[in-house]
């Protein structure tokens, strides 16, 4: 099992949440691709993964006017 400390921290470089987060003791437990139905699989998906690089920059740029 994987686990990641919860919070509101955001990386606004990266796109998403930031990896340090410290405004909350709870840890969140995940789970591998065989518990799908578990509401915390660390299975991700598949969109965006046919993008081209340039494509991905874009929509992360596109995301960041938001």
């Amino acid at each position: 099992m994987a686990a990641f400390k919860i919070g509101p921290a955001y990386d606004l470089d990266n796109v998403g949440l930031a990896v340090e987060q410290t405004a909350f003791p709870q840890v969140l437990q995940t789970t591998d691709c065989t518990q799908l139905d578990s509401g915390n699989s660390r299975c991700g998906h598949d969109f965006g993964t046919r993008l081209l690089p340039n494509q991905k920059q874009a929509l992360l740029e596109y995301l960041k006017t938001l």
